[in-house]
């Protein structure tokens, strides 16, 4: 177990990372589509979504501290432990697909526009497997030194974009439907959902404090969505927050370089946000690759990942348009994932307690 020992510091900027990319970019999108102007109300409620069920995968994750991976291979239950883990492999992999379709779609439209989808998620994927190769600490060290590179730039996206933030834009404007607002806090918390990921990688993180580091990181995902609403809504306005899933890269445009010497700022920061996408799709393939070994445990890992990335490279390369995909997706996730993910731990704590209980 000892490789596989994280310190609080790596786990932070891990979940950090995952968590950030994806939603910060179709968030303003979401939040506009179900409130409107009054858009900031439906953001507050995915955060607290986001509170509340990271507590409670936090406090899940307390109860299996051999690692919620471990006590599903080595439970004697040997069929359950395969049933959960195909589930977990499959949500993954499904997840996993749409977040390549959306990096590849954004890649082409700004970086590469005459690129190949399949080209471009076949680099990506060789580098994930270069950083996870090594296992938890390997990963972990990774994305720490990436963090302050995702980070920093974003600092400065909310240091210069506050002056171009046209507040009438911003100001909610009257009546405001609770249903349908929780409704968008509902599909908000879609893009949160990773996570899910505290419950495979805090009992492998060692120190003290983990309950006061997660919520430090939480608070500032909720501050780092509330300056992204901001600055999208206040520049675009409303109905040009609409016409892209990635409103939150768009706004990036109007937000001018002092000195002028770079004209297109928006894409030096591009290339430094999606390594936050880089942290997200390494999660599914590592997470998922963890998951899949439960149901053929003789088999690595390394190459149980590697046919996962096949796949999904495979099956997001199809040439879909990303606005269908994501119609799918986001009705898979509502109905069908988020649900999975909350109570198939409580299924697994269960049928622990039961074996334990025979084991006294």
């Amino acid at each position: 177990m000892e490789e596989k020992q994280l310190v609080l510091r790596q786990t932070k900027r891990m979940i950090f990372m995952e968590l950030f990319s994806l939603a910060a970019f179709i968030m303003p999108y979401v939040t506009t589509l179900y409130g409107g102007k009054k858009g900031i109300y439906v953001l507050l409620l995915g955060l607290a979504l986001l509170f509340f069920f990271g507590v409670y995968f936090f406090l899940v994750s307390n109860l299996f501290p051999e690692g919620y991976d471990v006590w599903l291979k080595e439970n004697r239950d040997v069929f359950f432990g395969k049933v959960v883990g195909a589930v977990y492999g499959v949500r993954f992999l499904l997840r996993g697909i749409f977040a390549a379709e959306y990096f590849a779609a954004l890649a082409k439209k700004y970086l590469l526009p005459k690129g190949s989808s399949f080209l471009i998620l076949l680099c990506l994927f060789g580098v994930i497997l270069f950083a996870n190769y090594g296992g938890w600490v390997k990963r972990a060290k990774t994305l720490e030194f990436l963090y302050w590179w995702m980070v920093f730039p974003f600092l400065l996206v909310l240091f210069l974009g506050i002056g171009q933030i046209s507040w009438d834009k911003v100001v909610p404007q009257g009546d405001f439907s609770f249903l349908s607002g929780l409704g968008g806090g509902w599909e908000l918390f879609c893009m949160f959902l990773p996570c899910e990921f505290l419950l495979l990688s805090l009992p492998h993180t060692k120190g003290k404090g983990r309950a006061r580091g997660l919520f430090g990181v939480f608070f500032l995902i909720a501050v780092f969505m509330c300056g992204i609403y901001l600055i999208t809504m206040g520049t675009l306005g409303e109905n040009l927050t609409l016409m892209t899933l990635w409103p939150g890269f768009q706004s990036l445009s109007f937000i001018p370089l002092p000195g002028g010497f770079l004209q297109r700022f928006e894409l030096f920061l591009l290339l430094f946000w999606m390594l936050g996408m880089f942290a997200l799709m390494g999660a599914y393939s590592f997470y998922g690759a963890k998951m899949f070994s439960v149901m053929v445990p003789k088999w690595k890992e390394f190459k149980i990942e590697i046919l996962f990335l096949l796949l999904v490279l495979l099956l997001a390369s199809n040439g879909s348009k990303l606005q269908d995909s994501y119609e799918v997706y986001i009705m898979y996730m509502k109905y069908v994932d988020v649900i999975l993910a909350i109570i198939l731990p409580l299924i697994v704590y269960t049928r622990k307690r039961k074996k334990e209980g025979q084991r006294e």
